[in-house]
């Protein structure tokens, strides 16, 4: 299950709409899942990141 809405704009807001790993704005950023769903991570702020859309790509290679 995706993270809430909420949850998602709140983690992207933390972040200043900024990837956490090279720091560029980026519209649109997106939230991953530190925690993998499954590996059971939990769709919580304390389990999620701000990424731009080529490091979240990269997360997953």
């Amino acid at each position: 299950m995706p993270f809430p809405e909420p949850i998602k704009d709140e983690a992207k807001r933390k972040a200043r709409y900024c990837c956490v790993w090279c720091k560029q704005m980026m519209i649109p950023i997106e939230v991953h899942h530190i925690i993998r769903e499954a590996d059971d991570g939990p769709n919580t702020l304390d389990n999620a990141v701000a990424l731009c859309p080529t490091h979240h790509n990269t997360v997953w290679a």
